[in-house]
């Protein structure tokens, strides 16, 4: 009899506390997770000089919209609504550089990675007289290390080419995109890896003869390059020859000029995975209300690759390589909002992967490659006891 009293009470006991859940967990099993905002499109990066120093007062603009770099080469813009946009940056003295970007209509927030490095605006002007004629050269740009991207170009104008006291001057041109020139009909295969616009203090001169702009480069260039004159909105093919490790190109027109190769550019992509501080909230079982300010991340922007090459050509792939990817990386921190309350019950997690695009370059049995840091997605999900179905806003960068 002691025995079944006993197990009367332990029974008893079992049916007060089973009653007095079920006067309470209920509420909290079912209570609805709070929903995220959505944040607005942003887009950001940075903005560099062709070493890779950062550029202070660079203004970068998406359609009405423009801000300036910080002292770092940072820049953000926000509240970017859907549609298909032309970045630009520029700054003083800088080549300014370009490049479409499509912002996608979503449900969730997308803020875009664009980063760009900046060539200097360099002018070499030459006087050139009627008895003894003129000369200059310019050297290009190129990125720290990568010396063998670095060509001199020089022009020769023999005597008794031009008027008296005619200015002649060079640039360096390092794209067939570049923004020197109007965009180019051109074949999708061909790009040009180093040219030289050449113009002279008036345009109606017309010359005599021809005068000669010459290419320094190695025998990786000169055993199969292909010369081009940019005329009427076309890359032409125009002759050259080759002297003594130089492509010499002699026109009786001035304009841009450039070095042709066929090049093939492929591209692959992948994502890596990113931490966020803190990466939940757990209120599942507390005693109070909780709030979820904001998460603290990391993402890199800009690119990774080699940036030495052996020879002329693969240090002009290299080059071409920087001009698609942009300037190597940096690695900066970004804050996700949430600003939510969590009652009791419910839970919010956060989690989010960068987006890496691995790029190609390849010429004539030569190639580069480097990663490109893009897009980053966000995600965000709240939920409850019962289940996991609360989910909150993304975002993309």
């Amino acid at each position: 009899m002691k025995t079944n009293r006993f197990l009367m009470g332990a029974v008893m006991l079992l049916c007060v506390t089973l009653t007095a859940c079920d006067k309470d967990d209920p509420d909290y099993n079912k209570v609805t997770p709070p929903v995220v905002n959505i944040a607005p499109n942003t887009l950001s990066g940075i903005i560099t000089t062709r070493q890779g120093q950062a550029i202070n007062g660079a203004t970068v603009s998406i359609g009405s919209q423009s801000t300036t770099t910080d002292n770092e080469g940072m820049y953000e813009i926000s509240n970017v609504e859907a549609g298909t946009y032309t970045v630009k940056a520029s700054a003083t003295g800088m080549v300014t550089a370009e490049a479409s970007i499509t912002v996608a209509q979503s449900s969730h927030t997308m803020n875009l990675v664009w980063s760009a490095s900046l060539n200097k605006e360099i002018v070499e002007n030459v006087n050139v007289t009627v008895d003894e004629g003129g000369s200059g050269s310019v050297e290009s740009e190129a990125i720290e290390k990568n010396d063998k991207a670095r060509v001199e170009i020089k022009v020769e104008v023999p005597k008794n080419t031009v008027p008296e006291n005619t200015t002649v001057s060079i640039s360096p041109v390092y794209t067939e995109e570049s923004s020197l020139i109007i965009r180019a009909l051109r074949a999708a295969e061909d790009k040009m890896l180093i040219g030289a616009n050449v113009s002279c203090n008036n345009p109606e001169h017309t010359l005599s003869q021809p005068f000669d702009i010459s290419f320094k480069v190695d025998e990786t260039i000169t055993e199969s390059v292909e010369a081009k004159q940019y005329i009427n909105g076309q890359w032409v093919t125009v002759e050259h020859l080759i002297d003594n490790g130089n492509v010499v190109i002699s026109t009786t027109t001035f304009g841009t000029f450039g070095l042709f190769f066929p090049v093939d550019i492929t591209y692959t992509n992948s994502s890596e995975s990113l931490t966020f501080t803190p990466s939940s909230w757990d209120n599942l079982f507390g005693s109070n209300t909780i709030n979820a300010t904001e998460a603290s991340y990391t993402y890199k922007v800009g690119s990774e690759y080699n940036a030495q090459g052996a020879n002329s050509l693969e240090a002009l792939l290299i080059e071409r390589l920087s001009s698609i990817i942009g300037p190597t990386y940096t690695s900066i921190s970004g804050v996700y909002p949430l600003n939510v309350e969590l009652p009791i019950g419910t839970a919010l997690s956060i989690k989010g992967s960068q987006e890496t695009n691995n790029v190609t370059v390849s010429s004539r049995n030569r190639s580069v490659s480097g990663t490109k840091y893009g897009t980053v997605t966000v995600q965000v999900s709240s939920y409850n006891r019962e289940h996991s179905g609360g989910t909150g806003g993304s975002t993309t960068n």
